[in-house]
């Protein structure tokens, strides 16, 4: 086999690259005459380079085998051939990136991906240091029907030599290297054979805390010293190097997939075991034999404080769209500045704008929070985060991932010309029963999941207490609640198999609500009119059942959903919407030919809806999203209110197809059409054409390039007739995008962006007045007359999730301006932030410690000065004179968090403490103006200060 490979020792910058051939393939595997034989070049070959002096290169151990699916090998012309994969060979000899530079099939590329991952290698070394290596393997494939003869039905590969044993003597010498040293450098090399009786040494390895049982840990067995106390050996004893003397033989074995190990032989008296695990702490115990007797152990290996294996999140489609951003909540769990939640970590990654006062909106890539979408499971979430942006509206322990793009995504999602976030939920634990219990100064939560007959279940609730905290810690006179802010939610995911497929059950919702009291002393009675508050509540019921035969993917998902609102402001207003809605998705996946791959799919929506909302006549014209245009909006007379009260029934639905062309080459072209039809009020039908190029220039270079259109509907008031326009069209928006990214050393990558969207029939208002039928007028408040154009830059410098690091910095440029009949000019839109800039990072600590900070810069958000005021004697109060619309801006938003880790791990348990310090420095940042009654004087209204958080979490 001829391998391209690269490394860098330790400690130096220069980069090498150089050719060698490695035979890794024994002839009784692979037949001289088997498809990589058949199918190699018969003209002349390059000679490989001399290997540079010093340089070892990593060598394979064990087998690698690859299992020819049985519904591949039934079709009329099954792939064969040879596909190439790029694999990156860490220090320890373990794979930590494999990527498929030439593919054969989608689905033979992921199996072969899969087994090079369980792979094992001696590491490659460069004047006696480890070094990281990036080789070149290619792996040829055929069908069991077109094997050569006595090959066998699956393609492996075995070094020449080598011995398929998990157990080992090992006879040392006083020259030789210590066989405990040697094994805490060199990773697991193949699992035990099955056992046959009683062995005298067997035992099983778990995680501390989650009991998940460790697979590919090498267990060392050595003869120890009489004196030698019985138990776990907290410090070792001897050096290395008196260890290579004094110990005259070992033996080795390997964990299998469920932690088992076994000794067929080993020594009477006491032995020192050691266990060693890449990513897991090197431990060592003292345990005692007699003769015949079978000795069983349990051992627990604590992290190293980074995580085991490398975070690989699948979201069950490969879409490579355009401005993707992907984070585990592995990685999640460490960012600092987001306490761990989902939907609070996007805020922190380039395209997403600051919201004011830190509330839970997404604006992106300055479009308004309403444009973008936000989907759990592939079905939209009406509210994605609890009052005040304290979390997301679900537990974000029971997420698998949340994906990011900001615009030109694919044609699976719609009704959005922002962008699109997907949370992806898991599926409980099988190994036993684990949970956690989790508490700080803002909510609590319980978590538990486990094994439920072949399936598994998840279930979690959490409540938030600051209704308890805040009449503790405010002066009475400083808000008259008559209740705080606080919410609470639940999730159950139930997964099973269900004849060819998995099917998902899962049930979540959740409840906000605030009140408060804010009177004048003068005040003789307390009504309505001093009542101001919020309820929201919403429960959902998913059905997902997900099949793969012949490798295409079949999805089916139906959805739920009640939810219930209510608002109120000051008497001025009050809002009840009472909505039931049931949506569907079903889509079916899967390749056409060996480069090309179609999908193709539907999504209905659904929707009972009563909507009553009562409020005071505003004067001037409403811009969607801002003040108005005409002056400031102020209540008119409560005895001329204006009321709505609607019933009614929507539905839409939506058929989408895409195609990827060149499936496994380095230029691919994704072409798709999504199709929206709305009923009523709208009754509209548009078309979305989209398309995207990516290409590969090198292994860790490519370019990616999309365009596309956009539809959605108004955001729910606007159509309505007593506050908007029933007759309004879709929104509509064109996307352009073009991205560079490339993989760069040590783990980091730098995504470079530029974007240009272009929107159009926007809401805008209007002074018209229409003439009914029985010869009244109406206003019509609003016509889908406005426009709009976001455009800018974003970096992206990200270090990935490894043992000791993760974080990025930003810098996002843009504009975003909007332009309406009554005023042509293009104008910054008001949640257009010009400038950017973020750097967050988390460092893993000796002792278990962790520690963290992001930092933030922005531009302040757009804000319309009032320049002066006119006083009406008959009304004795003051009516603003506002400037141009947006002309001013709020100061520089910047502030630093910080966060502090500290985890304890027993057996069963382990308890993580943290300090999360939002506003570090106490920077007050000002998040609106409030002017005197005159309107002569202004002070600004600040955001929150320092403001820490204690909490603990215990996990078992």
């Amino acid at each position: 086999m001829t391998t391209c490979m690269e490394y860098s020792p330790r400690g130096r910058r220069t980069r090498w690259s150089v050719f060698v051939s490695v035979a890794l393939w024994a002839s009784v595997i692979i037949p001289r005459d088997s498809l990589a034989a058949r199918h190699a070049s018969t003209g002349p070959q390059p000679a490989a380079p001399t290997l540079p002096e010093g340089l070892i290169p990593p060598t394979l151990e064990g087998t690698i085998s690859l299992e020819y699916p049985a519904e591949l090998a039934t079709l009329d012309a099954p792939p064969e051939g040879e596909i190439a994969l790029r694999v990156v060979i860490g220090v320890r000899g373990s794979p930590v990136e494999v990527t498929v530079t030439r593919g054969l099939h989608p689905q033979l590329d992921a199996l072969a991906t899969g087994v090079v991952r369980a792979a094992t290698f001696i590491p490659g070394t460069y004047q006696g240091t480890p070094v990281e290596v990036a080789i070149e393997i290619n792996i040829p494939v055929y069908a069991p029907a077109s094997a050569p003869p006595g090959a066998p039905a699956a393609t492996s590969t075995e070094p020449a030599g080598a011995t398929p044993s998990s157990v080992a003597r090992v006879d040392e010498s006083p020259t030789s290297a210590d066989p405990l040293t040697r094994a805490t450098s060199t990773p697991p090399r193949t699992d035990p054979p099955t056992i046959q009786g009683e062995a005298p040494l067997q035992g099983r390895v778990f995680e501390a805390a989650s009991r998940r049982p460790l697979s590919g840990v090498t267990i060392v067995v050595a003869p120890a010293d009489p004196e030698d106390e019985i138990g776990r050996v907290r410090t070792l004893r001897v050096s290395p190097e008196e260890a290579a003397v004094q110990v005259t033989s070992t033996f080795e074995a390997v964990t299998d997939a469920e932690g088992r190990f076994h000794f067929q032989e080993v020594p009477t008296g006491k032995i020192r075991v050691v266990a060693v695990a890449s990513g897991m702490r090197r431990v060592e115990w003292i345990e005692t034999r007699e003769a015949d007797e079978a000795l069983s152990v349990r051992y627990f290996l604590e992290p190293d404080g980074g995580p085991r294996y490398r975070t690989v999140v699948e979201d069950g489609v490969d879409r490579e769209e355009i401005g993707r951003k992907t984070l585990s909540i592995a990685e999640v769990a460490t960012l600092p500045g987001a306490q761990g939640d989902a939907l609070r970590s996007i805020q922190a990654l380039p395209g997403v704008a600051r919201p004011p006062y830190g509330a839970g909106l997404l604006v992106i890539r300055g479009a308004a929070p309403f444009d973008s979408a936000v989907y759990l499971a592939q079905h939209g979430i009406p509210l994605a985060f609890h009052f005040g942006g304290l979390s997301t509206a679900v537990n974000s322990d029971v997420l698998e991932s949340v994906s990011f793009v900001p615009s030109n995504f694919d044609v699976r999602w719609g009704n959005a010309i922002g962008g699109v976030v997907s949370v992806q939920p898991r599926k409980g634990r099988r190994d036993g029963v684990h949970g956690y219990v989790d508490f700080d100064l803002i909510d609590a939560s319980v978590l538990l999941e486990g094994p439920l007959h072949k399936g598994s279940f998840l279930a979690s609730v959490r409540r938030s207490y600051i209704d308890a905290i805040l009449p503790l810690v405010l002066p009475e006179d400083a808000l008259q609640l008559t209740r705080a802010p606080r919410y609470w939610d639940y999730s159950l995911f139930l997964d099973h198999p269900l004849g060819p497929g998995d099917l998902s059950v899962r049930f979540l919702g959740g409840d906000d609500q605030f009140e408060f009291l804010a009177y004048d002393p003068n005040d003789v009675d307390i009504d309505d009119r001093n009542r101001s508050g919020a309820r929201a509540f919403v429960h959902r019921a998913d059905l997902a059942w997900n099949v793969k035969h012949n490798g295409w993917v079949f999805d089916i998902s139906p959805s739920v959903r009640y939810e219930l609102g209510r608002g109120q402001s000051g008497g001025a207003f009050d809002l009840l919407v009472d909505r039931k809605a049931i949506t569907g998705r079903v889509s079916l996946k899967g390749p056409l030919s060996r480069r090309t791959s179609l999908e193709i799919g539907s999504e209905s929506y659904l929707l009972w809806y009563r909507v009553n909302a009562v409020s005071a006549p505003i004067q001037g014209s409403a811009v969607p999203g801002g003040e108005s245009l005409l002056g400031p909006t102020t209540p008119g007379s409560l005895e001329d209110q204006q009321v709505e009260d609607l019933n009614a029934f929507s539905s839409t639905l939506a058929v989408y197809a895409s195609a990827t062309l060149g499936e496994g080459t380095r230029v691919r072209v994704v072409p798709g059409v999504r199709i929206t039809r709305w009923g009523f009020p709208m009754n509209r039908v548009r078309a979305d054409p989209r398309v995207r190029m990516i290409w590969d220039a090198t292994d860790e270079f490519s370019v990616r390039v999309g365009a596309g259109l956009f539809s959605q509907t108004p955001v729910f008031q606007d159509l309505t007739p007593a506050f908007g326009n029933p007759d309004l069209s879709p929104l509509r928006a064109a996307h352009t995008s073009l991205e560079f990214f490339s993989r760069l050393p040590h783990e980091l990558e730098l995504t470079v962006s530029a974007f240009f969207n272009s929107m159009w029939d926007l809401p805008a208002p209007t002074d018209e007045i229409s003439l009914d039928t029985d010869g009244t007028t109406s206003p019509v408040r609003l016509r889908s007359d406005g426009v709009g154009r976001v455009y800018g830059a974003e970096v992206l410098l990200r270090k990935r999730l490894t043992k000791s690091l993760v974080g990025w910095v930003s810098y996002t440029l843009s504009r975003s301006v909007r332009a309406w009949p009554t005023d042509p000019r293009w104008v910054p839109y008001d949640y257009d932030q010009t400038h950017a800039v973020s750097a967050l990072a988390a460092f893993v600590l000796p002792r278990n410690w962790r520690i963290g900070g992001r930092f933030r810069l922005t531009s302040g958000n757009p804000t319309t000065p009032i320049t002066s005021a006119i006083f009406d004697g008959s009304t004795g109060a003051y009516t603003p004179i506002e400037g141009p619309r947006n002309s001013d801006r709020l100061p520089i938003f910047h502030q630093l968090d910080l966060r502090v880790d500290k985890q304890f791990y027993w057996r069963y348990l382990k308890l993580n403490l943290y300090l999360d310090l939002q506003n570090s420095y106490n920077r007050a940042n000002v998040e609106f103006w409030s002017y005197a009654y005159n309107y002569q004087q202004r002070a600004p209204i600040r955001g929150l200060p320092i403001l820490p958080s204690l909490g603990a979490r215990l996990e078992f």
